[in-house]
This record gives C-alpha cells, structure tokens and sequence, in this order.
C-alpha cells in the first residue's frame, strides 16, 4: 500500500487539505475556553501579526510528520472493505493515533528555535493529549474525506 503521506500528498486536493487543517486548528483555538484557551489564542494571535499565514504554514509542516506518525494505522486499513477511515482512525486506533500525533507535537517543540514556542508548549503540555483527542475526530474526518474522493477518483 502506498504510504500515507504519499497518498495526501500527491492528491490534486493537497492544497486544500493543508487550508482545511488550518482552518481545524483555528476553530480548535476558538472554541478552546478558559484562561488556557486565551492564552493559546493571544499567543497564535500575537504570532499571526507577524505571519498572517501562519496556521497554514504550521499545517504544511506538520502535517506529513503526522501522516507519517499515522501511517501504521493507513496501512491496516481495509479500503475494501468499505470501512471508513474516520472510524477506523478515532474509535478503533484512537489511542494509538493521538500517541503517535502527541510525538510529533513534542518533537516539533523541542527543536522550535523560539523560546516562546517552547515555553507556551512546557506549561500546556500536561492538556495536549486532551486536546489531540478534542481535535482527532474532526482530523479523521478530514482525512477520511480525501481518501473517500480519491478512491472514488481512482
């Protein structure tokens, strides 16, 4: 089977997957509450005055890490079978997804050159896994639905 990260990348759609994870990451910051949420907002606000682009070009950096990270649950997927990946991904392999994005999150912000990254990453850390799992059921069905388009495609 084709790697993951190979399947989205080569999609006619891979731009608008990239805006699409983008606009997942906004609608996670805007509806995250509290003064945790505020703070995640102010800061991604702050840094977007910078670059405007600035989600969607987190987005098209990580994204082929995760789909990496994701490519073990990809290749027991059985397209065949009409299962639809969504599912697959969240309620069969959730745990195992959200460890495996987990990574690639703190990787990302171990080697971030910005202090304020890994500053703002140390202190919300301890939410993240809850986090992963607030935003891993829309991200599945976002990738669900490019792999639906593509198979229809093919």
């Amino acid at each position: 089977m084709t790697p993951f990260r190979e399947c989205i990348e080569q999609s006619p759609r891979h731009d608008q997957v990239i805006r699409d994870c983008a606009v997942l990451i906004d609608s996670f910051l805007s509806n995250a509450g509290g003064v945790r949420g505020f703070a995640l907002r102010s800061a991604v606000q702050t840094a977007q005055r910078k670059r405007p682009d600035l989600l969607e070009r987190a987005s098209r950096r990580v994204l082929p890490e995760c789909l990496d990270a994701l490519d073990p649950i990809y290749q027991i997927w059985d397209a065949e079978a009409h299962q639809d990946f969504a599912v697959h991904l969240v309620d069969i392999h959730g745990d195992h997804a959200q460890e495996a994005i987990l990574t690639v999150i703190d990787r990302r912000a171990q080697a971030s050159n910005h202090r304020v990254v890994q500053s703002v990453y140390r202190r919300m850390r301890d939410s993240a896994h809850r986090d992963v799992a607030r935003v891993l059921p829309d991200f599945g069905r976002l990738l669900a639905d490019e792999l639906a388009l593509q198979i229809q495609r093919a």
